[in-house]
């Protein structure tokens, strides 16, 4: 009765230690289970997905799309990840003369110096999409979406969802830079290599104070250009009437433009509206030996002036108002210089030089004309004006005198 009892005791801890192994492997099975499950449901958050965005962005910077790979979650794929390609579209309404490039370049070298960084906005409830915005460093340059695909429930409890990432949206850029052009009529003015049409003309005005020097050659109008909402500064060109560049403007070299181009602020100013600049010394001769002449013929040293106005009549158009007043001086005035002797010129200067057009050009003369009066005294006669010449049939003429 003991041996019997002794042996069915054993058996039952036997049976007992079977099941505790069974129960311990199926337990184990479990847990092994449930973790697997739980890794799944961990790589199936939205944060992974979006994750994976960002890193792909930071490593190939931003193009026309980007191929992210994400945690395959269905296990089909033999390398655990599932490739997915996103459109990625600019926003920015650009003018011709912009280009999205420089946009595009400027934004890579953002993110490679600062990488990319994600903040989630809002959920959709209706559609389930979560939107996120993408950042560099401080800069807000996008935005995209995840959208819930394929899922499935383990565990009677945990959500196993597939996120898709969508479109990413790069933001618009705001305009910085604006542009005004003053340039001559027949000019024409390119911006990175395209011409600027007439709709951006804001304006058209004729030179003042020329109205003599229009009588005899054709002085071209002012035409006011004004170009606005450009994202950056771009590569300027100014072209004459054949065609022939008369200067060109670079961000990268802004200097050396004899100040035709100014930055100011966030404007370029862009002006070929006549200005003093430096005078040939051939055309500063001219100038000296007419008005000289023109002097010498009111103080009767010119030969020939007493009797008519033909020794200045080269100096001026044929109509000139300017030979009717001579003539008339010539015939009531003249006597004042009867009694005088040793004139010269004791200064001559030439400065203030504008060209209006090749036809066309004003400068101001000084002159001081020393003369000896009744054998003793000296008396100095001052001519102090601008003076306006015109090429009429390839000769320089005075058309007004101011």
């Amino acid at each position: 009765m003991t041996t019997q009892t002794k042996e069915k005791k054993s058996h039952i801890g036997i049976v007992f230690l079977i099941y505790m192994a069974i129960l311990l492997i199926a337990m184990v099975l479990f847990l092994r289970h449930v973790n697997s499950v739980l890794v799944v449901y961990e790589a199936s958050q939205p944060e992974h997905a979006i994750a994976a965005v960002a890193d792909t962005l930071a490593a190939e910077g931003i193009g026309s799309n980007a191929t992210v790979l994400l945690s395959d979650l269905s296990g089909d794929a033999e390398n655990g990840r599932l490739p997915y390609t996103i459109a990625i579209t600019d926003a920015t309404e650009y003018s011709v003369y912009d280009t999205a490039a420089d946009h595009l370049a400027e934004l890579n070298a953002e993110i490679a110096a600062n990488g990319v960084q994600y903040l989630r906005e809002m959920e959709d409830f209706t559609t389930g999409a979560i939107r996120y915005s993408l950042y560099s460093g401080e800069h807000r340059f996008a935005e995209t979406s995840l959208l819930p695909g394929e899922s499935e429930t383990r565990l009677k409890l945990l959500t196993i969802t597939q996120w898709v990432p969508q479109e990413i949206r790069l933001l618009p850029e705001d305009p910085k830079f604006r542009i005004t052009a003053t340039l001559p009529e027949g000019y024409s003015l390119q911006l990175n290599g395209i011409a600027v049409t007439d709709d951006c003309r804001s304006g058209q005005k004729e030179l003042s104070g020329l109205d003599y020097c229009r009588a005899y050659v054709e002085i071209p109008d002012q035409i006011n250009y004004e170009i606005n909402d450009l994202h950056r500064l771009p590569e300027v060109c100014i072209l004459d009437q054949d065609a022939s560049v008369v200067a060109e403007y670079s961000a990268a070299d802004p200097t050396g433009h004899d100040g035709i181009f100014s930055l100011t602020g966030s404007c370029l100013n862009i002006s070929l509206a006549p200005s003093e600049s430096e005078m040939p010394e051939d055309r500063k001769a001219l100038v000296l030996d007419a008005v000289k002449t023109y002097s010498l013929f009111f103080s009767k040293d010119l030969p020939g002036a007493q009797g008519s106005i033909n020794p200045i009549r080269h100096l001026f158009p044929a109509d000139s108002e300017y030979l009717s007043l001579a003539e008339e001086y010539r015939r009531n005035s003249m006597g004042y210089y009867d009694s005088h002797t040793k004139t010269h010129f004791v200064t001559e200067e030439v400065d203030h030089y504008i060209e209006y057009s090749e036809d066309c050009f004003c400068c101001h003369v000084f002159l001081e004309k020393s003369m000896t009066i009744w054998g003793s005294r000296e008396v100095i006669d001052t001519t102090d004006g601008m003076y306006y010449f015109v090429n009429i049939d390839g000769n320089w003429v005075i058309a007004d005198i101011k």
